[in-house]
């Protein structure tokens, strides 16, 4: 399990291994590895939109945007740098059946609570009340695998920019 291989008691793409094969004592294959690591990752996700989704009264949207996108920032490009192998994970989702499956039930839970949010966003009025919430949280959640994506490749990507781009986005009036 992961917590047997990292002292932080998760998989990590930069974890000082001494060589390949010590993976391979714990995990059977590559796409263990890869698993491990997805699983990981959307759950540390998840436990940054959670508390956020419990706020009363609910934060903006683009104050929610920017902390998750600066906890993923941190998650994806901090010492374990689990950002940079997102690329190689959604390849592999894509052939590979059973990923795929894991991939996508785990970003069904990331959509839903992001859907939370959106819907607290449209009791706050801040939000068209007529727009399908699960259609905006995958756009919001799209955003924030562009993020992580933009980060990982260009390192360009900042929180803040896609902060202003979001409230910029939501401001309502003329």
């Amino acid at each position: 399990t992961a917590d047997r291989i990292h002292p932080a008691g998760h998989v990590t793409a930069r974890y000082p291994w001494p060589c390949a094969g010590a993976l391979y004592r714990y995990f059977g294959s590559k796409e263990e590895i890869v698993e491990a690591i997805a699983a990981d990752t959307v759950g540390r996700v998840m436990s940054l939109l959670d508390p956020l989704s419990k706020e009363k009264p609910p934060l903006p949207l683009p104050e929610v945007f920017e902390r998750v996108a600066t906890g993923m920032a941190e998650v994806a490009f901090g010492p374990e740098g689990v950002g940079y192998i997102a690329p190689q994970v959604w390849a592999e989702a894509l052939r590979n059946p059973r990923l795929h499956d894991l991939v996508e039930s785990r970003y069904a839970e990331i959509r839903g609570a992001i859907g939370t949010l959106v819907r607290a966003e449209q009791d706050a009025d801040r939000i068209d009340p007529a727009a399908d919430p699960d259609d905006v949280a995958a756009f919001l959640f799209g955003a924030l695998l562009g993020f992580v994506l933009q980060a990982a490749i260009g390192g360009q990507a900042r929180p803040a920019s896609f902060t202003a781009a979001l409230t910029a986005l939501t401001r309502s009036g003329p």
